[in-house]
């Protein structure tokens, strides 16, 4: 549609998500050990629902 209300395309608007890890391991005859790191943030896919109370 070429007149899509600016709500429609706010309201649809594309997710994003972006995702760091990094991981360090390591280890002997006997023992060993690991390190993990991992950032996740996501925007534009999760609304609020708005709810209006009308007396």
């Amino acid at each position: 549609m070429a007149h899509e209300s600016d709500g429609v395309k706010s309201y649809f608007e594309k997710g994003k998500t972006l995702t760091n890890s990094i991981s360090i391991d390591g280890g002997g005859e006997k023992t060993s050990g690991r390190f993990s790191v991992t950032n996740v943030k996501n925007t534009g896919s999760c609304r609020t629902p708005v709810m209006t109370v009308t007396p």
